[in-house]
């Protein structure tokens, strides 16, 4: 039997485990005080708490799943929005998932993420979307998009210039981005 310790400095707050990966890393909540915190506990380092957005109301943050490669998917409290889908990666830093999917929003085709299971080795992440109609809850499997991007031959100022985007599905929207970092650079 190991115990998983706790994160409150009283060391009275519950600990509420949500899942296990094939190296034993742990993830979950540890109520402190009021408020729920995100952990992560490993054999090599014990329990720590995962980044938060600050001390948002509600004050419930929670790891939910832990892929085999170290990625922990769960929800965090965030000003004004409530709870929000969260992918922290081995590192520690942290990314709110809803504004990575596309096509949601108020004319797109899902209202909002709703809620995320499980990701896998290779990114995937299985969760659920509110239709637009905001009552329709279709599971969804969001999967990463890896593109490349390479340019055609030497770029010509006043001449056109082709890219080539590799990676992408058809039918589905890429942005590309413009940039000139300075007077004296070349632009990206």
């Amino acid at each position: 039997l190991t115990s998983l310790g706790t994160l409150d400095p009283n060391g009275v707050g519950r600990v509420m485990p949500r899942a296990i990966n094939a190296r034993c890393d742990v993830v979950g909540s540890c109520e402190v005080g009021t408020a729920e915190r995100p952990f992560l506990w490993t054999k090599s380092g014990g329990m720590r708490e995962l980044p938060r957005f600050g001390n948002a109301a509600p004050a419930r943050n929670t790891g939910l799943d832990i892929s085999d490669d170290g990625w922990v998917l769960g929800q965090a409290s965030k000003d004004l929005e409530g709870l929000v889908d969260v992918l922290w990666a081995p590192d520690g830093t942290r990314t709110e998932l809803a504004p990575l999917v596309l096509d949601t929003g108020p004319l797109g085709r899902w209202s909002r993420l709703f809620g995320t299971f499980r990701r896998n080795a290779s990114g995937q992440i299985l969760g659920w979307c509110l239709r637009a109609n905001n009552i329709d809850v279709r599971f969804t499997l969001l999967t990463p998009a890896e593109l490349t991007l390479a340019a055609q031959g030497v770029a010509q100022a006043g001449q056109p210039h082709a890219l080539t985007v590799t990676g992408a599905e058809p039918g589905r929207i890429v942005f590309l981005a413009g940039d000139l970092d300075a007077g004296d650079d070349r632009g990206y």
